[in-house]
């Protein structure tokens, strides 16, 4: 589990297990946002327990389901590496330029799925 650190100002998030934990935190700030607790059998790993900061100073957001949609990407595009992971755009972000809500929460760039994509 070798994470992911930031090595440019693009780069949005540091991603690293400790203790069971997958902590994601803002590179900037260095919040941490999201926690998953994960459990390792021989058929893979699966989330046991997951938490998310909802201090509003440190993480405005409260939609749950685009938090999950958002760590799935984060996994998927940035850790795993998966081919063909696109960005999941928030239901408010509809009207934003291509690119910028993409670009604020991630900082690289990932083609865009909209909220009716699947």
């Amino acid at each position: 589990m070798l994470g992911l650190v930031p090595e440019r100002m693009e780069d949005k998030w540091f991603i690293y297990g400790e203790d069971g934990w997958l902590r994601f935190h803002r590179s900037w700030s260095g919040a941490l946002i999201y926690a998953l607790r994960l459990d390792g059998s021989p058929d893979g790993v699966r989330v046991a327990e997951s938490w998310v900061n909802r201090d509003p100073e440190q993480y405005a957001a409260t939609d749950v389901a685009y938090d999950r949609a958002l760590v799935r990407f984060l996994i998927d595009a940035f850790l795993l590496r998966k081919p063909g992971v696109r960005f999941p755009m928030p239901q408010d972000a509809a009207g934003a330029p291509d690119g910028v809500v993409q670009h604020a929460l991630v900082g690289r760039a990932y083609p865009e799925r909209g909220s009716g994509d699947r």
